[in-house]
């Protein structure tokens, strides 16, 4: 989905937990290792192609600058700058509930 931002991480391996899941994926896609606090909420999307869950973590990292390895390009964003970017389907679904979250 060109052209449009999606937070990180990526698809599943069979023996993986998702918490084992996220952590490798950060450190493929960004080189940074992430402490995961809690699992906030989980997001179910459907595409033509594809039904896909999205699991959004609250996590912590002592590094401040990830590199570019699997990723065209990064942001480090304050929270009310969501609304600034276009995001795919999904990841607008996980943005609303983001600002859902907060506002608790």
């Amino acid at each position: 989905m060109g052209g449009l931002w999606e937070f990180p991480g990526g698809k599943q391996e069979p023996t993986e937990s998702l918490e084992d899941c996220l952590t490798r994926e950060i450190l493929e896609e960004l080189a940074l290792k992430i402490s995961i606090k809690n699992h906030l909420f989980t997001i179910e999307h459907s595409y033509p192609e594809a039904n896909i869950s999205l699991h959004l973590f609250l996590c912590e990292t002592d590094s401040v600058t990830p590199q570019c390895r699997d990723v065209q390009a990064w942001k480090w964003i304050k929270i009310e700058q969501l609304k600034n970017f276009h995001f795919t389907e999904a990841d607008q679904k996980l943005v609303e509930r983001i600002a859902e979250y907060l506002v608790k």
